[in-house]
């Protein structure tokens, strides 16, 4: 539990919903595989731990630091400003785009 509070501040990520995905994700066994193969308490697949740099996904401290890490770049992402852009039906082709509200939302990789 030492680890989700830590890493929980560091990455700026209510602890409450870390411990929360911990206990429905893996009831907080370190050693449980998934059968898609996601690993340890966070469940991490192979391709996220190398994206956040967990090279032990049964080490405790580096499934936690990745999952809260991954955890924060999906939060991020629903919080950074986006361009979007879409055809309107039956229009011909005339092109539509908003942007979103802007948020402050910083880079976490850097903590």
């Amino acid at each position: 539990m030492q680890w989700a509070d830590h890493y929980a501040a560091v990455y700026q990520v209510p602890r409450e919903l870390v411990h929360s995905i911990i206990e429905i994700e893996s009831d907080w066994r370190p050693r449980v595989i998934s059968n898609k193969g996601a690993v340890g308490l966070m469940q991490l697949m192979p391709a996220t731990a190398l994206t956040f740099g967990v090279t032990n996904r049964f080490e405790i401290e580096q499934n936690i630091r990745g999952g809260v890490a991954y955890l924060k770049d999906f939060l991020a992402w629903y919080t950074k400003p986006r361009i979007y852009c879409g055809l309107e039906p039956d229009s011909g082709m005339k092109l539509d785009y908003f942007k979103e509200e802007e948020t402050d939302a910083n880079d976490h990789r850097t903590a």
